[in-house]
């Protein structure tokens, strides 16, 4: 009865472990498929360990985020293109002043 027992559990363990690989297969595939690879292309990863290391503080993830946003970027751009226009309409403007003088 043991016997049958520990063949079953062994059993149970192995559809499980078959199982865990085909769903990391599949979720494999699906990230092959949204970065635009091949499906059978084998990616390494990296560790998370490696990550956790190189972690900054909330602050600096805070500055690279506003400074590498790409459309901050192109506000900043545009509140700078505009800023010009309005300076080059100043200066393009020339009052049309006239004077007259008399003496008699």
């Amino acid at each position: 009865m043991t016997a049958l027992a520990a063949r079953a559990s062994l059993l149970k363990n192995r559809h499980a472990l078959l199982a865990a690989q085909n769903q990391v297969s599949d979720l494999n595939a699906e990230l092959d498929d949204a970065l635009g690879l091949p499906l059978d292309t084998e990616l390494d990863l990296a560790d998370v360990e490696d990550l956790a290391a190189a972690a900054l503080a909330r602050e600096d993830y805070l500055r690279l985020a506003l400074e590498q946003n790409p459309e901050l970027r192109a506000a900043k751009e545009t509140e700078s293109k505009a800023r010009s226009a309005v300076l080059a309409a100043r200066f393009e403007y020339i009052p049309d002043i006239g004077a007259f003088a008399r003496y008699t």
